[in-house]
This record gives C-alpha cells, sequence and structure tokens, in this order.
C-alpha cells in the first residue's frame, strides 16, 4: 500500500516541477529606471517614480524567451491601467509582436503597466508593473549631448546617468546644452552652473559659477573615466542636479546612442 503512496507523491512533485518551469520568461525594461523579470501570472513590482511638472515619460519595451528550446514565443500584448485583465478591450494592443509601448507622462496617482506573452504551447507570462507616482516641486533638468543623447533630471535624487565611449577617428567631442524647467507657481529659473570631473560637489570652487550659461565648451577625451555635471537652482533655492558619467575606451567602434538614464535602449528618437 506505501508503493502506490509514494509513487503518487513523486508523480505530483514532478507534475509541479514541470508545471512551475513551464511559463516563458518575460524581461521588462525601462530605459531609465531599470528592468523586471517575470514568470508565470502571479509576480508584481511595484516603483515609486518621481514626477516634475515635466514628468519624464516611461518608455517601455520588452522581450521573452521560453522555458524550453523546442517551444517558440508567439505573441504579445500590452495595456495601461486595466481594469478587468479578461476584458480584451482593455487592452492597447491585440496579441501580435508588439515588443515596446509609446512613451507615456505621469504626474500623480498610481498607474499600472501590464504586458502579457505566449508560447506556442499557450503558456502566459504576465509582468505587471505598479507606478506610484510621487509629485515634488523641485525643479527637472534637461540636457542634451550633441551625438550621444538626452536625459531628464529631477531634484537632487536623480540617479547618475553611466555610459561607455568609443575613440572614433577623427575623435567625437562631448558637446553637452541643458534647460531647466520649474514646477512652482510663480518660481522661475534662476540660475546655472557645471564642472567637468567633479570630486566634491559640495566643493563650489569645482563648479563654473552660477549664471546664465546653457551650454559647455567642446571636450574631447581620448582614454579615461570622466564626469560631467550640471546644476539648475530656481529663485527659491530648490536645485536641480544631473550626472554623467562615461568611460571612454579606445576604438574606433560606433558610438550607439542611449537615452532616459544612459542604459542602451531598442527605443530611438
Amino acid at each position: 500500500m506505501r508503493y502506490p503512496l509514494i509513487a503518487t507523491v513523486m508523480a505530483f512533485c514532478l507534475f509541479s516541477s514541470v508545471s512551475s518551469a513551464a511559463d516563458p520568461t518575460l524581461i521588462i525594461t525601462e530605459a531609465r529606471r531599470g528592468n523586471w523579470s517575470f514568470t508565470g501570472l502571479l509576480d508584481q513590482v511595484i516603483v515609486d517614480d518621481v514626477a516634475g511638472c515635466d514628468a519624464i515619460p516611461w518608455r517601455a519595451s520588452w522581450i521573452a524567451t521560453p522555458d524550453d528550446p523546442s517551444k517558440t514565443i508567439v505573441a504579445y500584448r500590452y495595456g495601461w491601467d486595466i481594469q478587468d485583465l479578461n476584458d480584451d478591450e482593455q487592452w492597447s494592443t491585440p496579441w501580435g509582436d508588439y515588443t515596446e509601448a509609446p512613451p507615456r507622462s505621469f504626474y500623480f496617482g498610481t498607474h499600472i503597466l501590464t504586458v502579457e506573452t505566449k508560447d506556442d504551447t499557450g503558456a502566459i507570462t504576465r509582468g505587471t508593473i505598479r507606478i506610484n507616482v510621487i509629485p515634488v516641486a523641485d525643479p527637472s533638468l534637461e540636457i542634451t549631448e550633441q551625438t550621444r543623447g538626452t536625459w531628464w533630471f529631477v531634484g537632487l535624487q536623480s540617479p547618475t546617468v553611466s555610459l561607455i565611449d568609443y575613440v572614433t577617428e577623427p575623435p567625437t567631442p562631448w558637446v553637452f546644452e541643458w534647460q531647466g524647467f520649474t514646477c512652482v507657481s510663480n518660481s522661475m529659473i534662476d540660475a546655472y552652473r557645471y564642472g567637468w570631473d567633479i570630486q566634491d560637489p559640495d566643493d563650489d570652487t569645482q563648479w563654473t559659477p552660477w549664471g546664465d550659461d546653457t551650454h559647455a565648451e567642446p571636450r574631447t577625451f581620448f582614454f579615461g573615466t570622466h564626469n560631467f555635471m550640471v546644476e539648475v537652482r530656481d529663485n527659491t533655492g530648490l536645485i536641480a542636479r544631473s550626472t554623467i558619467v562615461f568611460e571612454v575606451r579606445q576604438g574606433p567602434v560606433p558610438v550607439r546612442q542611449t537615452t532616459w538614464g544612459g542604459l542602451k535602449s531598442l527605443y530611438r528618437d
């Protein structure tokens, strides 16, 4: 009598093991905010996201892989703020080959991005990202490098942009320009300052004086790791800071454009 019981338990464990590995793996990427991995239908992540008066858009893309090389990913679909996942009309797209969503900006509240993928056996994985948008009064800063990309920063807590750059022939100089925006009624941009290879942001001598400069003189680097920082101040004293760190390596290798936080993104302007 014991053997059938043991066999039943072993069969159940084997079935459970196979079932848990049967779902595709879905990776959702937002180039500035990170990437997240999902398997099955229950995974969810929560992201606290700050928003200034010019909220940084969400530019989400995704890719899935089956649990077994013999299987194939056949379709994706996605939607924002879906109330009923069984209502096909609430999804932004039908099942198809969609691997990215158009940019969306949020200024307050909670919003949900849902992405589903399925393989040729019908197994489905759902990725759910719950976004808590936190309004802030700090100014925001848009900074552009002529050939390498554009990034947004809000207040003093925005993450550092990290880039890898390869020397080309002739070398491509770094040409930065920027613009600040205020979020508080009746406030205005007061001044900017910037600096190269700043070691201590609290040391005023490592910055240019506060003024109205909105661009830096071009600079060329042939190797090493460098940083470029810009601060904008409004007339209430609130500050936004951008920090861009880049490692220059020997090339020549074509420079890939990077946007929204410095990660190599599938999104192209």
